[in-house]
Order: structure tokens, then C-alpha cells, then sequence
């Protein structure tokens, strides 16, 4: 409700105005609705559907829920959602001064784009390659390409689970040191 109401005038946490919020959710919807555009931009829309999805299987008794598969995902989605809009060119009355894809988007191209340029062709080329990850990824994060995560945790036994989780422990034990 926040994003589809959101408005650029709205008063929010970066936009000092007396003006009543239109947000549908008031200060808080327009400020949460703000934020998100300007760090995601148009990305902050395809956060939505496959939290839309994972909800419909819980309310139907599905499996697929929310789990680390998802997150991780589900994550990379967004991410690259953003770096393909950013990668757009930006419209005649975009209001706000970063580009589609919000702060992160522009992030993202930043590094390909000195890396091979700033031509059109290579715009092309950074939206199909990003838009391919977003699918791929929210595919993924659904669980309706790659391996079934139940499969997957039904096939390991207790004892492969640690060792592979082993691999982890001395990250563990620098973050322990450092802390």
C-alpha cells in the first residue's frame, strides 16, 4: 500500500513539506515508500510478487515458504532488478535525482559501465543481463526452477549437514576473534 500510493511530494524523511501525505499509510507509508524508491527505485515493485507467491502457499497449505534459499534469492532478485532499471534511460519526468534503479542500481552499473563504456549497446546489453539474473533469480527464490529445497534436505543426512557446514567455522571463529 505505501509503494503503490507513493507520491515525490509526499512529506518523508527527505522532503520537508507542510503538505498533508497522500500515502495511503500517512507520514510512516510516505517515508517507508520514499526510502525505497530512492535506494531500489521501479526495483522496490518486483519485492513484492514473490512475497505474494510464498503467501499463497502458506494461506493453501503449499510447501515453499520462507526459508535461506528464499532470502538469498529472493535478494539477488531485487539487486538485479535495480541494476536493470538503473541501466534504463531515465524518463522525461522522473523526480528524483538518482536514476530507475534507485542509489543500489546505479551502484551496480557503475563498475561494468567504466569497465566497457557508457554506449547504448552496452546499456542493452547491462538491462537484458540484469533483468535475466532478476528472473533467473525470483525463479530460484520460488523454488520453480532448480532443485526442490525439500529434495534437497531430505537427501542429506545429519552428518553431511555439519561437514558442510564446516567449512564455515574459521569465518566463525575471525568474526568471534574480532568481536
Amino acid at each position: 500500500a505505501a509503494l503503490a500510493t507513493w507520491s515525490a511530494t509526499d512529506p518523508s524523511l527527505s522532503n520537508a513539506t507542510t503538505a498533508q501525505a497522500k500515502n495511503a499509510l500517512g507520514f510512516f507509508g510516505a517515508s517507508v515508500a520514499d526510502l525505497t524508491m530512492q535506494l531500489l527505485g521501479l526495483a522496490s515493485a518486483t519485492m513484492l510478487p514473490p512475497f505474494l507467491v510464498v503467501g499463497w502457499r502458506l494461506l493453501s497449505g503449499e510447501s515453499g515458504g520462507f526459508d535461506r534459499r528464499f532470502t538469498v534469492w529472493w535478494a539477488i532478485a531485487t539487486l538485479a532488478a535495480a541494476g536493470a532499471f538503473a541501466a534504463l534511460p531515465l524518463a522525461g519526468g522522473w523526480p528524483l535525482p538518482v536514476g530507475l534503479g534507485g542509489v543500489i542500481g546505479d551502484m551496480l552499473i557503475r563498475l561494468p559501465e567504466r569497465l566497457l563504456g557508457e554506449g547504448e549497446i552496452v546499456r542493452i546489453g547491462l538491462v537484458v543481463a540484469f533483468a535475466g539474473l532478476a528472473l533467473y533469480a525470483d525463479l530460484r527464490a520460488l523454488a520453480w526452477i532448480g532443485p526442490d529445497p525439500s529434495e534437497v534436505a531430505d537427501d542429506e543426512d545429519e552428518e553431511t549437514w555439519d561437514d558442510d557446514r564446516g567449512g564455515f567455522m574459521p569465518l566463525a571463529h575471525l568474526h568471534h576473534a574480532f568481536m
